[in-house]
């Protein structure tokens, strides 16, 4: 990985997650295209996770889904 690179990374990583996510969106733009499916996409994570870190919904943990999906399945 190039200097440049590492660096970028580096400076990402100290983002609060809101932060690294519309510098993500930035990039992907950038990168790829606009893409409206993409962009739309990226504006519902954000309002959900908006939503979970002020309280106003509750996240359910992972391993529980996981969990109650292998139970209807039968696996």
């Amino acid at each position: 990985m190039s200097a440049a690179v590492e660096r970028i990374e580096e400076q990402f990583k100290k983002l609060a997650p809101a932060e690294q996510a519309e510098a993500l969106e930035r990039l992907t733009k950038a990168v790829y295209g606009e893409d409206g499916e993409s962009s739309d996409l990226v504006e519902t994570l954000n309002r959900r996770l908006a939503q979970v870190e002020a309280g106003a919904v509750a996240g359910t943990d992972a391993l529980a889904v996981l969990d109650e999906l292998r139970a209807k399945s039968g696996r």
